[in-house]
């Protein structure tokens, strides 16, 4: 199965061996397409998101709940890491096509990830 012009943002990736995997996909991109208020340690910001990865070990020198540096997978570079899992960023609205499962209906990616993941996947 291939697909393209994946987008996967707003996900937890924690205590899995490889973080994420995907088969037969190209230009995958692993933040949100546009900026998104949102609410992070009662104070609101306004930037892309990206996902949680349990491993990354940057630095968020002005606290705003985003990495300063890139994370880089398997799958491509998230150029905006969360600090801590996405339930504790509030955002205004839930994101598009948002769901808790490792595969998206209408994604004909495959993603394979090992044990307590919470995803949520955009497909446009």
């Amino acid at each position: 199965v291939y697909s393209s012009n994946n987008r996967i943002w707003f996900s937890n990736f924690i205590a899995n061996h490889s973080n994420i995997f995907l088969v037969g996909s190209t230009n995958t991109v692993l933040s949100s397409a546009e900026e998104i208020t949102y609410t992070y340690n009662s104070n609101t910001y306004i930037s892309h998101l990206g996902n949680y990865w349990d491993n990354y070990t940057g630095e968020d020198a002005d606290n705003n709940g985003i990495g300063d540096t890139p994370y880089t997978s398997v799958a491509g570079q998230d150029n905006y890491p969360l600090m801590e899992s996405f339930e504790n960023y509030i955002t205004a609205t839930e994101p598009k096509l948002g769901v808790r499962s490792c595969i998206h209906a209408f994604s004909s990616c495959l993603l394979y990830f090992s044990s307590r993941l919470t995803a949520r996947l955009t497909v446009e």
